[in-house]
């Protein structure tokens, strides 16, 4: 759910950051174009500002020129008489002025023309630009909604999981309870349907001294049941099992030893089984090692048992290993009893012996002390072993 809930908050703030990456590039390049027609209006403006000084000089020129038939005389600083200019004379400087006029108003409408057209674009850029801070604002204010829903989210996960350890904890020790009530019981099947009559704890009782013998049953004291019945509901199955309760525990455990040492026990022709009883999820759990069992049956070299809880014990020549795990229980029944083949083992069965062989260490380094440091080595050796590609 972590990491589902990690996933999803990234696939919310990608978008968001893709949005502001491409906002500041558009960002970028307007200010670039800004600043290149702030240098064409500055250079535009200077242009401007001199066609405006010679159109003001002229116009200045034009004014001060004498009119015709003005015979006005000046006087130069030496003293001298400074004629007025002909009328010809006159007549050439105005052409020449009213010439260069319209030309120096069409290149002033030209620029102004021209500024017109890049305040529009200024103006366009800068509403652009507005609209982008105004996206980037928004998109900031949901990156911090996001941040803030994360964060509660965060808060949330670290809330369940502490839940769901507690959780763990109590399923642990209801189960434990529940095994611990039923520690005084025994489940006997095989019996036929209906032998028991009306009263099931005499009946159980006979039935064990039967099976056992009274003088091996009855040693110390007289066996005495707390209470037996058969579990399930009638005609779900042919013979259902038996729950029998013992007033003391060292009866039960005195029956399940003379179980496991009896090899033929019949009732009416019907073999008889007796097992400890335990809740239905240790009973899963020992039930996973039921095909590895199989493997053991028939070794007269090898001696099994499953303890509680769901722990496989194999006895082999003379080391006792336990196994909590199915796979590492498998991989060592595999390694050590099943390595007889017709013909001879291809590269991929000889890699996966190795394998199986790293996972035997693995297991039998649980007991050291300095286990990390061996499960560090074995673990390098077994990814250098995956990487090779057969």
């Amino acid at each position: 759910k972590a990491a589902l809930r990690s996933r999803s908050t990234s696939r919310e703030i990608q978008p968001w950051s893709a949005a502001i990456s491409r906002s500041f590039v558009i960002l970028t390049k307007a200010v670039s174009l800004l600043s290149v027609f702030h240098e064409i209006r500055v250079i535009s403006l200077k242009k401007a500002f001199t066609l405006t000084e010679i159109q003001r000089k002229t116009m200045s020129k034009i004014s001060l020129s004498p009119v015709k038939g003005n015979s006005e005389v000046k006087t130069t600083k030496s003293g001298g008489v400074k004629r007025p200019k002909t009328s010809s004379a006159n007549a050439s400087d105005d052409g020449a002025d009213t010439n260069d006029s319209p030309a120096i108003l069409n290149e002033l409408r030209e620029i102004k023309d021209t500024l017109k057209i890049l305040l529009e674009s200024q103006q366009m850029f800068s509403d652009t630009v507005n609209a982008m801070d105004k996206r980037i604002l928004t998109a900031e204010q949901r990156i911090s909604d996001i941040e803030d829903r994360e964060h509660k989210n965060t808060e949330a996960l670290n809330e369940l999981t502490k839940m769901a350890t507690q959780l763990q904890l109590t399923n642990d020790k209801v189960e434990y309870l529940e095994n611990y009530s039923r520690r005084q019981n025994v489940r006997i099947t095989g019996v036929p349907e209906g032998a028991e009559g009306r009263r099931c704890e005499e009946f159980s009782r006979n039935l064990l001294l039967q099976l056992f013998g009274g003088e091996k049953v009855e040693a110390r004291r007289p066996l005495e049941i707390e209470r037996a019945h058969r579990i399930g509901q009638k005609g779900q199955r042919q013979n259902r099992p038996i729950i029998v309760r013992f007033l003391r525990y060292s009866d039960r455990q005195n029956i399940l030893e003379l179980s496991r040492t009896t090899t033929r026990k019949r009732y009416l022709k019907n073999p008889i089984s007796i097992f400890p009883d335990f809740s239905p999820e240790e009973q899963r759990k020992r039930a996973l090692f039921t095909p590895i069992r199989r493997l053991l049956k028939g070794r007269i070299d090898i001696r099994y048992g499953l303890l509680y809880p769901a722990t496989l014990k194999i006895t082999f020549q003379n080391h006792t290993y336990l196994f909590k795990r199915v796979e590492e229980a498998e991989a060592f029944v595999k390694v050590n009893f099943n390595t007889s083949t017709s013909s001879p083992p291809s590269l991929t069965i000889w890699k996966n012996f190795l394998m199986e062989n790293i996972l035997m260490e693995r297991v039998s380094y649980s007991f050291n002390p300095k286990y990390k440091l061996y499960y560090g080595m074995w673990d390098k050796a077994a990814e250098y072993l995956n990487s090779i590609d057969l």
